[in-house]
């Protein structure tokens, strides 16, 4: 380690003595951080030197002992943030000080689970980005946003191993907008790769039982904690653009597991879909950015999506633009809550007018999309939508909301390609295949551009 005193043109060489087998190291604002062979990550105070003078270190301590032999805990309600002592790391082949988050950014290789020289030889999609935050003392994923959500985690039956997104190579941070440069080994490919925080808090994962994939999605309840803790929002602006455009435009979308997921892909998002086709049309026609976030909650009702939009307007990120799915899975639309009733027309009618509230403080345009004609259980989608979808939806209209309704759209579709549900059907599955998800994302984006576009036309980012 060389301490390197611009004013002096000299070079001091400062020791790593004390700390065997290191991985590798890096040095934040006021210490020294380094991996050994072990998992083990240490941390060491940095002084700071006066001109012409070297800078002191203190004794090492160790920050992560690397304790627990699970990699990836998972399991029915089992997920991210986990504890220091709930997470293991296998091999650290990389640790970087991100300065945005004040923490560790740290590159772990998963091991494979059989001994077969070939795979050991070409299987390089091994990589794990773990976020050590060190105020809270808690691991957090760090990842793009995806529209299959649980690219992060696919299980490989060959090689018995948890495979990652990232395959094997070497990584540079920016710490200028944390996004990462990864020079893949072995193979032709320079990536760039936005802020990791951001993508775990724009994500929208569901975490259910009933899904064909053999791990549980951990990447979920985590995503509002960023959000709100962390407000990785804070740096939209500082982010990288190879086409400048003009904003960026913030759109926040509440629904439910049927714009999250799929019963045979797990998260396969219907929202982050909507992202990319929405925001690919603003881009090129209008020369605007999206960034879309996404709140998701099981068989969310009407109360529970409206609850979520005002405590989103208290914490977080100011939104231009506002998605509400409406659907009635379960007849959970108008519920109040377990036991608790349904909503009157009074209720319903002091929603609608929280919404308008809410939606006044930015000026914020607010979409109501149909989602109910989506939902079967056990059987074919493409039914009518129940009457209290339709009172909702023409309450919407009334008040002038923008109400999407895209099933007579995708009727046609749908019929070519293939039907909207999972076949064959399992218990409780009601959720999209995967080429619905994707045409209903087309079709829902070729509803909503013209209105969307039209309106941020003269509009300066909330």
């Amino acid at each position: 380690l060389l301490w390197l005193d611009p004013g002096e043109g000299r070079l001091h060489e400062l020791t790593l003595g004390g700390v065997e087998d290191v991985r590798s190291f890096d040095v934040g604002p006021d210490r020294l951080f380094a991996a050994d062979g072990q998992g083990v990550i240490w941390e060491r105070q940095l002084s700071q030197a006066e001109p012409g003078q070297v800078p002191r270190l203190g004794g090492w301590k160790r920050l992560f002992r690397n304790k627990s032999r699970s990699l990836l805990p998972d399991g029915f309600q089992v997920g991210f943030p986990y504890g220091y002592d709930e997470v293991g790391l296998a091999e650290v082949v990389d640790l970087r000080w991100v300065e945005h988050y004040r923490g560790l950014l740290v590159a772990d290789r998963f091991p494979l689970g059989v001994d077969d020289p070939r795979l050991e030889r070409e299987l390089s999609e091994r990589i794990h980005l773990r976020f050590f935050d060190l105020d809270e003392a808690r691991v957090l994923p760090w990842i793009k946003p995806m529209v299959h959500g649980d690219v992060y985690q696919l299980w490989n039956e060959q090689a018995q191993i948890i495979a990652g997104y990232h395959h094997e190579g070497s990584l540079a941070l920016v710490q200028h907008d944390a996004s990462l440069f990864w020079l893949e080994r072995g193979r032709s490919r320079l990536l760039r790769i936005g802020d990791g925080m951001l993508g775990t808090a724009k994500t929208g994962n569901h975490h259910a039982r009933n899904t064909t994939v053999p791990l549980f999605q951990t990447i979920w309840k985590v995503s509002g904690r960023v959000e709100r803790q962390l407000r990785p929002d804070r740096h939209l602006d500082a982010r990288h653009e190879y086409l400048p455009r003009r904003g960026p435009f913030v759109a926040v979308m509440f629904n439910s597991s049927l714009s999250s997921m799929s019963d045979r892909f797990s998260n396969y998002s219907f929202g982050r879909r909507l992202e990319l086709e929405l925001g690919r049309e603003l881009g090129y026609r209008d020369g605007v950015r999206l960034d879309l976030f996404q709140v998701s909650s099981g068989a969310a009702s009407f109360l529970t999506n409206v609850q979520k939009l005002e405590n989103w307007m208290s914490d977080s990120v100011p939104p231009d633009l506002v998605f509400i799915e409406i659907h009635d899975f379960g007849g959970a639309l108008l519920s109040k809550g377990k036991d608790k009733g349904r909503l009157d027309d009074r209720e319903l009618s002091g929603l609608f007018a929280k919404i308008e509230a809410l939606a006044a403080r930015y000026g914020t345009m607010v979409i109501f999309y149909d989602h109910a004609w989506m939902e079967a259980n056990g059987r074919e989608a493409m039914r009518n939508s129940s009457p209290g979808v339709r009172k909702i939806l023409e309450q919407a209209k009334q008040l002038g909301f923008v109400v999407l309704e895209p099933g007579d759209a995708l009727l046609a579709k749908l019929l070519t390609d293939s039907p909207w549900g999972n076949q064959a059907f399992g218990p409780n599955q009601h959720h999209g295949a995967v080429w619905s998800v994707n045409l209903s994302a087309a079709a829902m984006t070729a509803l909503a551009y013209p209105q969307v576009s039209a309106f941020l036309r003269e509009r300066e980012p909330a």
